[in-house]
C-alpha cells in the first residue's frame, strides 16, 4: 500500500468507529485513538487495568484524565436510591 491508500483505509476506520477528534486540525491523531480508547474502557475496567492497558507510570495521570469520580458517585447513588 502507498501513504495515500493507507491514510484512506485509516480514514474509512475512524469514520466507521466514530472516535472523537480533540485537534483543531481536521484529522485524527494517534493521540486521538489512545485517548478514545482510555475513555471508552474507563467505566468498563478498574483504574488499576486501565493504567496498565494505556501504560502510564504513576496511577495520579489516569486518574486525572480518565476518572470521572462525579458520574460514578451519581450513577452509584442513583442504582441505591431504593435500598435506604
Amino acid at each position: 500500500m502507498n501513504p495515500s491508500q493507507i491514510s484512506e483505509v485509516f480514514g474509512t476506520i475512524v469514520r466507521r468507529s466514530a472516535v472523537r477528534v480533540s485537534s483543531n486540525v481536521g484529522f485524527v491523531a494517534l493521540h486521538d485513538l489512545r485517548s478514545n480508547f482510555g475513555s471508552r474502557w474507563a467505566g468498563r475496567v478498574p483504574a488499576q487495568v486501565l493504567q496498565r492497558l494505556l501504560r502510564h507510570s504513576h496511577i495520579k495521570t489516569t486518574l486525572d484524565f480518565y476518572a470521572d469520580t462525579e458520574r460514578a458517585a451519581l450513577k452509584a447513588i442513583s442504582s441505591n436510591s431504593g435500598a435506604c
